[in-house]
């Protein structure tokens, strides 16, 4: 890939405009990514209940 500095001005508008258009794309499928950690599982939670 050409470095953006060697790019003409037009160019890095086609490419500015090609990224922003996966971002678009990207942000559509509206993902929902949890990263959280230590949550416990229907069957974890299930075996405690008849502890409480």
């Amino acid at each position: 890939m050409i470095q953006y500095q060697q790019m003409s001005s037009a160019e890095r508008e086609r490419e500015l405009n090609l990224v922003l258009n996966l971002y678009k794309e990207f942000r559509a499928q509206d993902l929902n990514l949890d990263m959280s950690r230590g949550k416990p599982s229907i069957e974890q939670l299930a075996l405690s209940m008849p502890m409480l």
